[in-house]
């Protein structure tokens, strides 16, 4: 019976319980670990993970304009399917596909050597983190994400990227502190985290994933010269908005083996495989076909009023409001219901549609 880790979240899990490692005794390290343990998890294969390559290449493709509304697209339909999610793949296989998508050489390094490799070069075994795994938290429209890596330190553990992301999928801010320690002369927090340049929206931006960040960081300020790179949130966001339109075949894991870990019997984690049913000849066709999903004809959203899920207060309260600036507050339950202005949402070049809002009484409808 093996007790090699078959996934990275069982990485996770036995890096929790490793007395030898330094980060099992600091809270932070401990509270993201315990999540993974208890979230909704997907793997991807390396088919699965290679096409995710490719369609956050694809998918980006022509001029600025519709890159930018692209990209803007995806961050409106990136919402979970559950409020705690965990989704991992096959960074290997991610990396080498992305690399010859671009054309470009890779820049690969390990323990400290740099080696360049060409796109028609075979990827080097070490020369990125075999798997990597987002978890995703929502709360209400927004939702942050911690990157995690197979551990460099030692086999078959688990490393917390320090810098994570956050971002709404609304027009709401998120409610995180922005983490201004990471800073970029050059790129606003939001082109860093999607790596769009050009695409600035404050609705976007980086949070502290563990409350070390900035001694892990080692004073460096800037997240790309440190070499902390985070996944993109366009990686993220491709996934997300378009894995219900995919031919994807899952499979449900129900693990009967498992390990011994501070003396006791623990089995593996239970998760679902996603293994895409489309031939590599096919991607193309299919990224088009996506990316006519995520492109949606300009229109225009009224103004209505949305209770804000941070001070939802109680269902059951006949609510008295009293006005605020944008905003009404009961002063019972002190729920708050926040205006949310008239605005444009969509691509204008693909046509603009028109509603008309009939109001009808219940009975009569």
């Amino acid at each position: 019976m093996s007790k090699v880790p078959p996934t990275l979240a069982d990485a996770c899990a036995a890096t929790l319980y490793d007395k030898a490692m330094p980060w099992t005794r600091e809270a932070g390290f401990t509270e993201v670990l315990r999540k993974v343990i208890h979230a909704r998890k997907m793997v991807l294969d390396a088919g699965m993970s290679a096409y995710l390559a490719e369609l956050s290449f694809s998918i980006f493709r022509g001029g600025l304009r519709k890159r930018l509304h692209s990209v803007e697209n995806l961050r409106l339909l990136s919402r979970l399917p559950h409020a705690l999610t965990w989704v991992e793949f096959d960074n290997h296989a991610f990396t080498d596909h992305h690399r010859k998508a671009w054309n470009r050489p890779f820049l690969a390094t390990t323990f400290g050597r740099s080696t360049i490799v060409q796109p028609d070069q075979p990827l080097p075994s070490d020369a990125v983190p075999p798997r990597v795994g987002w978890l995703l938290e929502s709360h209400g429209s927004a939702v942050r994400t911690w990157e995690i890596r197979t551990s460099s330190m030692k086999a078959h553990r688990a490393f917390i990227n320090p810098v994570g992301l956050a971002w709404s999928t609304d027009d709401l801010r998120v409610p995180w502190s922005h983490f201004d320690f990471v800073t970029s002369d050059e790129f606003s927090p939001s082109e860093i985290a999607s790596q769009t340049s050009g695409y600035i929206n404050d609705k976007v931006c980086m949070v502290a994933a563990l409350p070390r960040a900035r001694e892990m960081l080692g004073g460096v300020g800037d997240v790309i010269g440190n070499g902390m790179t985070i996944s993109g949130a366009r990686d993220i966001w491709s996934f997300f908005a378009t894995v219900n339109d995919l031919p994807v075949r899952i499979e449900h894991v129900i693990p009967t083996h498992g390990w011994m870990a501070r003396g006791n019997y623990r089995k593996f984690l239970q998760h679902s495989v996603l293994t895409l049913t489309v031939p590599q000849s096919r991607w193309r066709q299919l990224v088009a076909t996506t990316a006519a999903l995520i492109r949606r004809r300009a229109h225009q959203v009224r103004g209505h009023w949305r209770r804000d899920w941070r001070h939802p207060g109680s269902p059951a309260c006949e609510h008295i409001w009293s006005a605020g600036e944008g905003s009404l507050t009961c002063q019972r339950c002190a729920a708050v219901s926040l205006w949310v202005h008239e605005h444009q949402r969509g691509d204008a070049s693909l046509g603009f549609v028109t509603h008309d809002y009939e109001v009808v009484h219940k009975e009569q409808a």
